[in-house]
This record gives C-alpha cells, sequence and structure tokens, in this order.
C-alpha cells in the first residue's frame, strides 16, 4: 500500500527503511507533521550508527522491535519490492511503501524555513542553524529568509538588472540587449546576428551562445525555452527573489570572441561581502558538459585559493588576472556597497569590463566546500544585519 505520512498510522510511532535521500526526507516530513517515535534501517552498513536529523541514527534491521509498522522509503520499485519481502521475512506485519510523487508535494508544501532545512540537511549533510549561523551556506540561507528588500528582485532580473547596474556605474559596462520576448515563437530569428546569446530573466542557468545562427537546433531551443517560461526558479532553492519576476526571453549581443580559455567564455565572479571584494572565482569548460565545468578560486591579488566548492578547480596554470580587474573591483564594490553579501559578474572585452548579473545567493547555498573548513572561514567575513531590521519570512 502507498501512503504518504498520514499521521493516524504512525500514531505509536514507525520504521523508515531507507537512508538516502527518500528515506531523510520522509523522516524529516513525519517528524515536521508530529510523529516523535521514529526509527530508520537501511541494508547499506556503510550508513549504520549515521546521524538521520539531530539525534536520530540509522540502524540495523535486525536491531528494530517489529510491533511498528514500516514504511519503504525507497525510489526504485525493483528494489521496493525486494525490500518488501526482506521485512516479511524479518518478520513485520504492517508494511507501507511512499509514494514518492506525493512525498514530493508534501515538501513543496512546507514553509520556505522547513523547506530550506530539509534541502540543507540533504545537500550539505548537517542541520541548518538560523537562529545562530556561521557559515558561509548557513548565512545564505539566513539571508534568504530574513533579508528581503524589495530592491532585490529588480537587481535579480535579467533584463531590469541592466538598467539599475546602468544607472549606478554607467551604460558603457552593459552588454547591448538585442531583443526581448514572452514567448519563444515571437522571436524573429532573421532579425538578429549571426551570433547572440539568448537567455530567461527569471532564472539561473538558461543562457545559450548562438555562434552560428544557421546551425542552430530551433526545435530544441523551443522546447528548452517553453519549459524554462514554464518554471519558477524559487521552487528550486527558495531563492524569494525569483519568485515574482515577469519571465521573458531577451537576446544579447555575443562579446565572448576576446576572453576565451580552452575553447570557453570565461566571466568574472567578485564575491563582495558587506560591500568589499574579498574573492573572485572563474568558471570554465562549461559547455564541455557538467562533469567538465571547472570552478576556481582567487583572492585579492588573484593568487589561487587553496579551496574548491562544489565544482573541482582548475588544475593547470589558471585564469590569468583580466586586465582590467582593478576597474571590476571598484565597480563590484559600488554596486554592492550597502548589501550584506552580493557576487558581482563581469566580462571582458578589449580591456573592458561589462556587467554580467548580480547574483545574492550563490549556488544557492547548498554547494559544499573542500576543505570543510572553508565554509566557515568565508562565513567569518560575513557579517549579518540585524534581523529587526528586514522583513520576516513570508510563507
Amino acid at each position: 500500500m502507498e501512503q504518504v505520512l498520514d499521521k493516524s498510522v504512525f500514531v505509536n510511532g514507525v520504521i523508515v527503511f531507507g537512508a538516502g535521500n527518500i528515506g531523510k526526507m520522509t523522516v524529516f516530513l513525519l517528524r515536521n507533521s508530529g510523529v516523535s517515535r521514529v526509527h530508520c534501517f537501511d541494508n547499506d552498513s556503510s550508513k549504520w550508527g549515521v546521524k538521520l536529523f539531530g539525534s536520530l541514527r540509522c540502524e540495523m534491521p535486525s536491531l528494530i522491535g517489529r510491533g511498528l509498522p514500516v514504511l519503504i522509503a525507497i525510489e526504485n520499485k525493483v528494489v521496493k519490492r525486494e525490500i518488501r519481502e526482506q521485512c516479511q521475512k524479518l518478520g513485520y506485519k504492517q508494511i507501507y511503501e511512499v509514494d514518492v510523487a506525493r512525498l514530493r508535494m508534501e515538501a513543496d508544501r512546507l514553509s520556505d524555513k522547513e523547506y530550506l532545512e530539509l534541502l540543507f540537511y540533504l545537500r550539505i549533510g548537517k542541520e541548518l542553524d538560523v537562529n545562530c549561523p556561521k557559515t558561509f551556506n548557513e548565512k545564505l540561507q539566513w539571508l534568504k529568509l530574513y533579508d528581503r528588500n524589495p530592491l532585490y528582485i529588480r537587481m535579480t532580473d535579467k533584463l531590469e538588472a541592466k538598467e539599475y547596474v546602468a544607472g549606478i556605474i554607467g551604460e558603457k559596462y552593459i552588454i547591448p540587449t538585442l531583443g526581448k520576448w514572452d514567448r519563444f515563437e515571437e522571436i524573429d530569428f532573421r532579425k538578429l546576428p549571426n551570433e547572440f546569446v539568448l537567455k530567461c530573466t527569471h532564472d539561473s542557468g538558461s543562457a545559450t551562445i548562438i555562434t552560428d545562427k544557421g546551425k542552430m537546433d530551433y526545435q530544441c531551443l523551443k522546447l528548452k525555452y517553453e519549459k524554462a517560461l514554464c518554471t519558477n526558479h524559487y521552487k528550486v532553492g527558495r531563492e524569494w527573489v525569483y519568485k515574482n519576476i515577469k519571465p521573458r526571453i531577451i537576446a544579447e549581443k555575443y562579446i565572448g570572441n576576446a576572453n576565451r580559455f580552452k575553447g570557453d567564455i570565461v566571466d568574472y565572479k567578485l564575491m563582495c561581502f558587506n560591500g568589499k571584494v574579498r574573492c573572485s572565482f572563474t568558471c570554465t569548460e562549461r559547455f564541455l558538459g557538467k562533469d567538465e565545468l571547472k570552478v576556481t578560486f582567487y583572492d585579492e591579488d588573484w593568487i589561487k585559493m587553496p579551496f574548491e566548492r562544489h565544482y573541482a578547480a582548475d588544475t593547470g596554470g589558471g585564469v590569468s588576472k583580466p586586465s582590467s580587474y582593478n576597474e571590476m573591483v571598484k565597480l563590484a564594490q559600488q554596486l554592492a556597497h550597502d548589501l550584506p553579501f552580493a557576487r558581482i559578474d563581469f566580462y571582458e572585452m578589449e580591456k573592458q569590463p561589462y556587467f554580467g548579473e548580480i547574483t545574492l545567493y550563490p549556488g544557492s547555498g547548498f554547494e559544499e566546500f573542500t576543505p570543510v573548513e572553508w565554509d566557515r572561514k568565508l562565513g567569518d567575513w560575513l557579517e549579518l544585519p540585524k534581523r529587526g531590521d528586514y522583513l520576516e519570512e513570508r510563507k
């Protein structure tokens, strides 16, 4: 029988079989609904004794009594059938299976704070402390919840941000916009140059570089942007700034020929902590495939830093310091001077920087550091404002 966390069924407690992400979601939602007596076991011996939220530890199947119902929290149908047979042989009488689709719907209905607590554990592997955040990732979650300046929406909108930034640092740093559309079908590609960039205004990661219009796959682009226009990026990591941005497609002038690195386009991402650039990073080889992406951090003197964040760093000589780096720093600090944290991105063409975007929550605050102590070191650089100065979490 499939079901989703019916408290009346598990009023006396429950045993969750599965210590993967589905199992962890199940445990979190059960506890969130008020089921206090929760056990968890898994066949993977490497997970035995490992904590799953607070004091709850994964146990060996043979160590748990048989008086409680079992809830199989595994997605694979074949494995679920095998686990059911195993539980029957172990003597369990009440055996249920999690309805994974409904489980995810339950997670979507969580408040922002609850959802971030769940996602933080799934991605980072530790409990989120928003009452006394110390690490960089924790502080980004705090900012999502409590620093809700309406101006941030304009900074995040890929089209509105251009006008906002031009008003501060000048129009000469803005990449020209070639067109804007509400629907993909409205784009008249005949009026666009042979090279251009397409992107959505309301999300992250939808940019497409077209270097030869005659070779572009129209149907593939159509499917990509139809899907993107229907996706609310807020739901991915509860970054509230994306929630009410109008979905549009824009085309920009392509400026990538001047700053290629191993066949890729480089943008320079300056990390501003309380208005000061403390480090920067570059993303290279991103169009060779997701697994090939290299993210390399540099200090204020453009010396490679000894840590990685989720993605591997470039193992070669790295990216040369851009000619206009000092100007980029000056511009970034103008744009971020009154912000707790912001990442300001630039491109460089013929030694002049061009604004890319403003990002308030890089990686949505869910990218792990290696070595892990750098999460705390960057967190120490970020001084949070007083919570009373900002709007409370909007549920």
